[in-house]
């Protein structure tokens, strides 16, 4: 569970609605629900999910949790792994369900392209993956296999070495494997542009095959 910064409202994880025996709850059949306190405990889902073709610009297909508000709220950050991709590694063992993470635009509204019931759902926000995976990284490269645990870095992001500020950015770890073959674990930050407009540029729905592709820059 995560408090909003600035307004009576926190974001928590929530299983899908038609959880059972059969499809029960698990990390790629979940997503955010936002509790406004002030509204009557109104609850809507963060970010929307849609698994089915054609897949919706902005949408997640899979399991969202580990979330954390930035500091002025416009932006919802979490950790991700995708029912698709899951449900085609099943049958292919050379696709593989890589844990990674992103972030959710939190007044930018998604309606999803087909019919709406337990699993397919619009949000009130637009998400982006903001790490790329690989499932075979090459040795002694900056190449991720996952990418979790991340937070916000500063309040106002943070100063680069030039002197420059860098408004908004996301930290996290990464998994890499190095020269001699070893996997290690690295510290990872993802710039972000200050208008989060820009966030949408070169984001894609993905395949059922891929994960939707990370913004532009």
């Amino acid at each position: 569970m995560s408090f909003h910064p600035k307004e009576n409202k926190i974001v928590f994880i929530h299983g899908l609605w038609n959880a059972s025996e059969k499809k029960p709850y698990s990390i790629t059949r979940r997503f955010a629900m936002q509790l406004d306190l002030d509204d009557d405990l109104k609850a809507n889902p963060l970010d929307a999910r849609d698994v089915q073709e054609p897949f919706t610009l902005g949408a997640l297909r899979g399991g969202s949790h580990a979330y954390s508000y930035s500091s002025d709220g416009h932006m919802v950050s979490f950790t991700y792994n995708d029912e698709v991709v899951d449900l085609a590694s099943q049958e292919n063992p050379e696709i593989v369900d890589l844990r990674t993470v992103g972030a959710i635009l939190t007044n930018d509204p998604v309606s999803i392209h087909g019919s709406i019931n337990h699993e397919n759902f619009n949000g009130s926000g637009f998400a982006v993956l903001l790490a790329k995976v690989t499932a075979s990284p090459e040795k002694g490269t900056d190449q991720i296999s996952k990418a979790y645990e991340e937070c916000w870095v500063g309040k106002s992001g943070y100063q680069r070495q030039d002197g420059t500020v860098q408004t908004r950015a996301l930290a996290y770890l990464g998994d890499v494997v190095l020269a001699t073959g070893e996997k290690a674990t690295e510290v990872f930050i993802s710039d972000m542009p200050k208008e989060l407009e820009q966030l949408k540029r070169g984001v894609t729905t993905g395949t059922k095959t891929s994960l939707p592709a990370i913004p532009e820059g």
